[in-house]
């Protein structure tokens, strides 16, 4: 079952971003890690981190077009990904990581980037 994950919201300042989703909406961090080299993932959001939140994206870095606009989470990451590919998808990014925590990029038929994480 699909559930939605992460939207995604571009802001000029991760901290004051962050500050102002926990005055204005009592969210917490729920994820701040450097994923890749110099790209941070900070997650905010009103639960914990595997239920729907936002996921900060640096505004200031140019709009990349493998970008997501959504996550989703999936109990069931192969038939989802095959169902969505069925439906018209394209992959953006193969299925990756270990057993468990899983994901996978499509892009829709109007080019908009989804990621697929496994839960």
């Amino acid at each position: 079952m699909l559930r939605i994950g992460r939207a995604v919201i571009r802001v000029t300042d991760l901290e004051r971003a962050a500050a102002f989703y926990a005055r204005a909406f009592e969210f917490s961090v729920l994820f701040d890690r450097e994923i890749f080299p110099g790209f941070r993932s900070l997650h905010v959001g009103p639960a914990q981190v595997s239920d729907p939140g936002i996921w900060l994206f640096p505004a200031q870095t140019a709009r990349s077009d493998d970008e997501p606009i959504l996550v989703l989470y999936s109990n069931e990451i192969d038939a989802d990904l095959e169902r969505a590919r069925s439906a018209g998808a394209e992959l953006a990014r193969p299925l990756a990581g270990d057993s468990g925590a899983r994901s996978a990029s499509i892009r829709d038929p109007f080019g908009n980037v989804i990621v697929l994480t496994e839960i």
